[in-house]
């Protein structure tokens, strides 16, 4: 399948067009809950002189941007943070950090007067709120245009005058919670000029493409599009069947709660416990806690880890699945013979214009998810 991906670089505060660049042996990741990662390699032997006197000025890590095309979509972006020379090789090694990192370095809360206050609030419309008080486009702040997203779920959330909260982990906080949801920054051609421009994406219970396609993984007789061989991965040494998660205060004043596997009070399941402390994070009921512990011991419950799977970007075709979706994945051996209806991708990682023609794109499943998941379909 020939390459359609395309890098272009942007500059992020003025929205201009800087340049596309003959980056090779490129890779980018969309994971799950935290910002992506981009890589790329420039040889200047490749280029003229007058390019490389262009991309010294491109290679701005204050508002530098990449903008990795796949067609009229764009399904990764960040800000450029390293290119360091490598003299021997005449290569610069390209590195970028997902949009949504920028969140995790801005901050409310930082004057000594003024308090934020939500209270019974709609979740998506707190995050749509938190993003759009940082998020102006003026001053050095990007430009993120609010989504519509609403999730049906209320919540409260306190940022004291002088709190400096961060408005990534802030809204880390209200994601993660019981019946929370999933969010990112992602980017679209404006249909005003034509140039990239953010927007805030949320997804609520969970990040799915349109329809909820079911594509198939499969290493079998009958059919196989699998291209690599992902093991099965199978460890229960961070499963924990009581979490107790801390918030705010001092002992024996400190908010606290506890969740726990209901098998305990029958003797089938040994207990094993974790503390997890959300002191400082606008955590303020032992509600969200007990939401908060709950996430953490779902998450803990599984013996299963996550399996990588790598496929050509033809089969399934990329582009008609993203990461969040959930796939059958069907494996037959010796030892296996598994088929799982819904296994979900947590994290997908494409390699493209490689110097040795393997475009491919690996897919990391979590399989305690798919097994949670499936519990749940019959409960």
């Amino acid at each position: 399948m020939a390459t359609e991906f395309h890098t272009r670089i942007y500059d992020a505060l003025s929205r201009e067009y800087v340049g596309e660049f003959p980056f090779y042996d490129c890779s980018f990741n969309t994971p799950l809950g935290e910002a992506g990662e981009w890589t790329g390699t420039l040889a200047l032997e490749e280029v003229d002189r007058e390019t490389i006197r262009h991309l010294k000025r491109a290679l701005n890590y204050e508002s530098a941007w990449i903008f990795v095309y796949w067609g009229a979509t764009i399904p990764w972006h960040g800000k450029l943070v390293a290119a360091p020379w490598n003299r021997a090789e005449g290569t610069l090694a390209a590195k970028a950090a997902g949009t949504r990192s920028w969140l995790d370095q801005v901050m409310v809360g930082r004057g000594r007067d003024v308090r934020h206050s939500w209270k019974n609030m709609e979740q998506c419309q707190i995050t749509r709120n938190l993003v759009g008080m940082v998020a102006t486009g003026a001053g050095g702040r990007l430009k993120i245009h609010p989504d519509a997203r609403v999730s049906g779920i209320r919540r409260d959330l306190l940022i004291e005058p002088q709190s400096y909260g961060v408005v990534g982990e802030l809204i880390d906080n209200l994601a993660d919670g019981e019946n929370g949801f999933e969010w990112d920054v992602l980017a679209r051609d404006s249909a005003a000029d034509g140039r990239p421009e953010f927007y805030l994406g949320q997804w609520y219970p969970e990040r799915a493409s349109p329809g909820a396609p079911r594509h198939l993984l499969a290493d079998t007789g009958e059919h196989a599009n699998i291209l690599n061989d992902p093991g099965w991965p199978e460890d229960a040494s961070g499963r924990r069947s009581m979490i107790h998660a801390l918030g705010d205060g001092e002992a024996p004043a400190m908010v606290t709660a506890v969740d726990y596997d209901p098998l305990l009070d029958t003797g089938r399941v040994l207990l094993t416990e974790k503390t997890s402390s959300y002191s400082g994070q606008g955590v303020t009921t032992a509600r969200e806690l007990a939401g908060l512990a709950h996430a953490e011991r779902e998450q803990l419950s599984g013996t299963l880890s996550t399996l990588t799977v790598a496929v050509a970007l033809d089969d399934p075709v990329y582009g008609s699945w993203q990461t969040g979706d959930r796939f059958r994945l069907v494996l037959r051996d010796e030892w296996l013979d598994t088929d799982l209806s819904a296994v979900r991708c947590v994290d997908h990682s494409v390699h493209y214009a490689q110097s040795d023609g393997q475009d491919l794109v690996s897919l990391e499943l979590d399989m305690a998810d798919s097994l949670a998941y499936s519990r749940n379909l019959v409960g």
